[in-house]
């Protein structure tokens, strides 16, 4: 009677301790949810990436450009001006020239408005393409380490200026992450790998 307790015992005992093996085992090779989420600034890879000097370096030069042609404009105005300068008002040859003048002046602003409208159609275009290469490259490196969860972590900078206090405030949604791993400088890297092989 005893060897058969004992041994109902020892059979009991053998199987609480494999159903805690297996519980610890399971347990060990589970990651917790905060081992698979990550968390990047995308301002952080905007202002340190490849692609944004090269984005900043195409837009300056283009802007050197236009501001040489704008320069042109102006010297032209400022010569049809002093012309106008040396006719005696009311006569047909100073009528003339004062059209002129007003021509080349409204050339002038036009031009200005059209190479406004045309960097500020740039840069917005870059910018988009820009964030959507980021994107990607978020997607690539949260699959790449097994991520389940890539949250944005950039800090709002202080002081915040009244008029952008509501903005900040409603826009800044990660407040505290423990154990999130950040993988901005793996997106940067993807990010300039990408850039490089263009």
């Amino acid at each position: 009677m005893k060897t058969r307790a004992t041994v109902v015992l020892f059979g009991l005992t053998m199987v609480w301790v494999l159903c805690l093996t297996i519980g610890t085992r399971a347990q060990q090779q589970s990651p917790s949810p905060f081992q698979r989420m990550a968390i990047v600034s995308v301002m952080d890879v905007i202002q340190n990436c490849q692609k944004q000097a090269e984005n900043i370096k195409q837009l300056t030069a283009e802007h050197g450009q236009y501001q040489k042609e704008l320069q042109k404009e102006d010297t032209d105005l400022q010569t049809e001006k002093q012309m106008l300068n040396q006719l005696l008002p009311g006569t047909d040859d100073y009528m003339k020239q004062y059209k002129v003048v007003i021509d080349q002046q409204a050339k002038s602003q036009a031009l200005e408005q059209y190479y406004n409208q045309v960097m500020a159609a740039k840069e917005m275009k870059l910018r988009s393409q820009l964030y959507k290469d980021i994107l990607a490259a978020i997607n690539q490196v949260a699959e790449a380490k097994g991520f389940d969860m890539v949250f944005e972590r950039t800090e709002p900078e202080f002081p915040i200026p009244a008029e952008r206090f509501a903005v900040t405030v409603s826009t800044h949604k990660l407040i505290y992450c423990k154990n999130c791993i950040d993988i901005t400088d793996d997106v940067i890297a993807v990010v300039d790998k990408a850039t490089g092989s263009q």
